[in-house]
Formats: structure tokens, C-alpha cells, sequence
């Protein structure tokens, strides 16, 4: 297995692909299912552009209701 050392942790790994795919273009796309996964990228998609001060108007969130949804997911889907 081919290794590579890049001197940072995974959150900081991702921070820096986050902040580095807004620098990249003008407007970004997350798609957003309310799962424990989609959660935890969306706070670190947060995060990270108010520590670079980037706007929200750039980013676009995804939700598609599949129309099995479980209400306590779509009212997390909501909150965020």
C-alpha cells in the first residue's frame, strides 16, 4: 500500500480541500440527506467558510425528498 505524509490531521486535510474547491470556483454544490455523514460535512462546509470568510451565497445545498423520508430526518434537514 503506497502512503503519503501530509503533515495534518483528516479535519485539517479536509479544511484545506474545502477551502481549496471554493477558491477553485465561483459557486459550490453539497448534496444534503440529513444523515450523520451529511451532518458532519455540512459543519465542516460551514466552519470552514466562516473561518475564511467566505460567503453563503456561494453555496447551493441539494436535498432530494425521496418521499420515504423519516419526519425526524426531514426536520434535521430543515433546522439545517
Amino acid at each position: 500500500m503506497l502512503t503519503k505524509e501530509i503533515g495534518c490531521n483528516v479535519v485539517e486535510a479536509a479544511e484545506r480541500r474545502i477551502y481549496e474547491t471554493f477558491q477553485k470556483n465561483k459557486t459550490v454544490s453539497m448534496s444534503f440527506s440529513g444523515g450523520k455523514d451529511s451532518i458532519c460535512m455540512a459543519d465542516m462546509v460551514i466552519r470552514t467558510m466562516q473561518k475564511f470568510g467566505i460567503s453563503f451565497s456561494r453555496l447551493i445545498v441539494i436535498f432530494f425528498d425521496e418521499e420515504a423520508i423519516y419526519p425526524d430526518v426531514e426536520e434535521i434537514v430543515k433546522e439545517w
